[in-house]
């Protein structure tokens, strides 16, 4: 605290006034003559000792008038961060930073987050006295919208023109660009930050303390029930198969919501609905059961009723359902492929359902893996090194392929072929022996196996006489294995692909699968787990690109993107890596992409976890990361001119003094009044 008129001051020695004559008068006494001492000796003790406390509380009372009226006239005022000769005297450059990213969509009091910035950065800039300059930014994208004087009749069409996303803020990045492009040459500068504040800086990150910030934080949402997850957990889709969804449900509001239906739309169709009630901060999970009815990519979304945040109340799902796979196929020398093409003739009862191609070579060198979903390589001599490169690469890009282990592979196998695949170590070969055989776990739930249309799972499961002792890597999957322990069906991930291994042939003398109702089940769900490729339908966050292969044959087609919103847009291939770069992906839902005006693909964006109402950084620790820096926090509100300017340049005091002042001076009127009942005699009786 600050006095604007110290030379006053000097008046704190007129307290002591009222002391001074109390003490004066009690030296002077006076005699008077009293007929009698018989009433002053009927007073009782205490009324005298109630009398004097009183003269000293009036004198208390006196004293802090004159206390108070002295300090109300020296014109005190509780000290800003600015000094008071800055606000008149000095250049002053101020940037707002106003986060237009998905958060910012939010509302309270029926108005968006954004919209009550916009009203917030001329009331700021109101508040602030003196010669100054203003730079107004946006963070999505980062663009700088205004720089000029703060009274110009620009900044409200600019501030309007800005508009909402749902892309992710980089709130501190943008922080970090605008000290970098800021180097102005007034004394003083501010800086601005109106944001819900989901994240902290980076530990690394230091502020300019040459410039002071005002954080103008958001409150926390109090209607918000949001769709935070929705994974398809069916990975064998047909369109008679059931599509189990999982979603979950989270209330990140201060609310109850009470009885809110959750709607499942597949085809723009409602197939599945789930009424529910959450407490406020608690989060719920349900699955959703449906069939897709169709192939190709089915198109649906999760829905629950409208509230302040209405960009996590709808979840899009693009659901690949394959339409036709492209099979190339390779087997050894001899009988060895005899079953294989039996079962994958029975798979094809559809017309052009399963295309499958065969290599004449028992060796796969030429492999037409560009036209092809998935391959099967069973039992061949060996993969020479350049093949599985190739191998790799298809797998890489989304492609999947199923080996059947043999001697041949087991023993000429290549290191280097080994290692470009990942595949699991050969232990050697195994055998049961005469009229001995090895059985399989029939405990497995893996969902390649669920809802098999068997009457007996573990009757159908086949007896195995020898097979080919593999050791997995510890990131692959084992769906079936033999009841010694040792694996049967491999699961191999390689980048975007998966690679299925059976480490017995489909042959009778190593086991009796292809005499099996398994087989044919077994096979069809493994092709269409292979060829079901969720690369081009797999959703990216707002603002990210997205990026599809394009066969080389259609990639000269125009190729036209369409927003979520209905917006058309056409984009240009990239001819050198024979793909698709979307970048203008800043709605959220579900992009359709069309080849010369016919469907081609479709995929979905999201929300950023940072930009989800629930997400606010620390307070605490977010003031702290500005240590070393001038940092004030702002509630955003009606009286954030004043309050800004009471942060600023400090607050006057004179008004609470000068109300102590009359609080006293009431206070010893009413005491100071003489009560005769406290010192009047008793009567007498008589």
């Amino acid at each position: 605290m600050t006095f604007l008129s110290p030379g006053i001051l000097w008046g704190l020695f007129a307290a002591a006034i009222p002391i001074l004559i109390h003490l004066i008068s009690q030296r002077n006494t006076r005699e008077v003559e009293f007929s009698s001492l018989v009433f002053i000796q009927e007073l009782e003790h205490e009324t005298l000792r109630n009398v004097n406390l009183r003269q000293w509380l009036l004198i208390l009372l006196r004293t802090l008038i004159i206390l108070f009226l002295v300090l109300a006239f020296a014109k005190p005022v509780r000290q800003g961060i600015i000094p008071s000769w800055v606000a008149g005297e000095q250049q002053s450059r101020i940037v707002c930073l106003v986060d237009n990213s998905a958060s910012m969509a939010a509302e309270g009091r029926g108005i968006s987050f954004l919209d009550q910035a916009k009203v917030l950065v001329p009331e700021i800039l109101a508040s602030i006295k003196g010669d100054r300059t203003v730079a107004i930014y946006q963070t999505t994208p980062f663009q700088k919208i205004y720089d000029g004087a703060p009274n110009s009749t620009d900044i409200q069409s600019k501030l309007s023109d800005m508009v909402q996303t749902a892309g992710k803020d980089h709130l501190w990045s943008a922080v970090d660009s605008i000290l970098v492009r800021e180097k102005p040459h007034e004394p003083n500068k501010e800086f601005f930050i109106l944001s819900d504040l989901p994240s902290l800086p980076s530990t690394e990150w230091t502020p300019d303390s040459t410039w002071r910030y005002y954080l103008v934080p958001f409150p926390e949402v109090e209607d918000n029930l949001s769709i935070q997850s929705a994974e398809i957990l069916s990975e064998v889709r047909l369109p008679t198969s059931l599509l189990k969804i999982q979603t979950a449900l989270v209330n990140n509001g201060q609310i109850e919501k009470r009885n809110i239906p959750i709607d499942l739309y597949l085809s723009d169709q409602r197939v599945g609905q789930v009424v529910s009630t959450l407490a406020a901060k608690s989060r719920k999970g349900y699955l959703f059961q449906a069939f897709p009815g169709d192939v190709g990519i089915i198109k649906g979304r999760l829905e629950i009723p409208e509230d302040d945040f209405s960009l996590d109340n709808r979840w899009t799902l693009d659901i690949s359902i394959p339409e036709q796979i492209v099979c190339n196929v390779t087997t050894g020398k001899g009988e060895d492929g005899f079953f294989l093409n039996l079962a994958l003739s029975s798979i094809d009862n559809q017309a052009d359902f399963l295309i499958v191609t065969r290599n004449p070579n028992s060796v796969p060198e030429n492999l037409l893996l560009d036209e092809s979903d998935v391959f099967i390589l069973h039992n061949p001599d060996f993969i020479p090194d350049r093949t599985a490169k190739n191998i790799k690469s298809f797998l890489e890009a989304g492609g999947s392929g199923l080996i059947f282990y043999g001697e041949s592979l087991a023993n000429n196998l290549s290191k280097t072929a080994r290692n470009a695949l990942g595949l699991p170590v050969s232990k050697g070969l195994r055998q049961a022996g005469a009229d001995n055989y090895y059985s399989l776990n029939s405990k497995t739930t893996h969902a390649i196996l669920s809802d098999l249309n068997l009457r007996n799972l573990k009757g159908e499961l086949p007896q195995v006489f020898r097979y080919i002792r593999l050791r997995p890597g510890p990131e692959d999957e084992i769906i079936l294995r033999l009841t010694n322990g040792d694996p049967f069906l491999i699961r191999h991930s390689i980048g975007r692909g998966s690679l299925f291994i059976i480490s017995s042939l489909m042959n009778l003398s190593w086991n009796d699968l292809p005499m099996r109702g398994l087989l044919v089940p077994l096979l069809h769900r493994l092709l269409i787990v292979s060829a079901t490729d969720e690369t081009q339908t797999s959703p990216v966050e707002v603002g990210e690109p997205k990026i599809l292969s394009i066969p080389r044959e259609v990639i000269s087609n125009q190729w036209e993107v369409i927003s979520p919103s209905g917006k058309s847009f056409l984009v240009i291939p990239d001819f050198n890596t024979e793909s698709l770069i979307i970048n203008n992906t800043l709605e959220v839902g579900s992009y359709d992409i069309q080849a010369d005006g016919y469907p081609y693909a479709s995929f979905s964006t999201r929300l950023a976890p940072t930009e989800y109402p629930d997400y606010r950084a620390d307070p605490d620790r977010l003031m702290d990361s500005f240590a070393g820096a001038t940092v004030r926090r702002i509630t955003p509100g009606p009286r954030i001119k004043a309050d800004l300017e009471s942060i600023r340049y400090g607050k006057s005091l004179w008004r609470f003094f000068l109300i102590l002042a009359l609080f006293c001076a009431v206070a010893e009127t009413i005491i100071g009044r003489l009560n005769p009942a406290t010192v009047r005699a008793p009567k007498h009786e008589s």
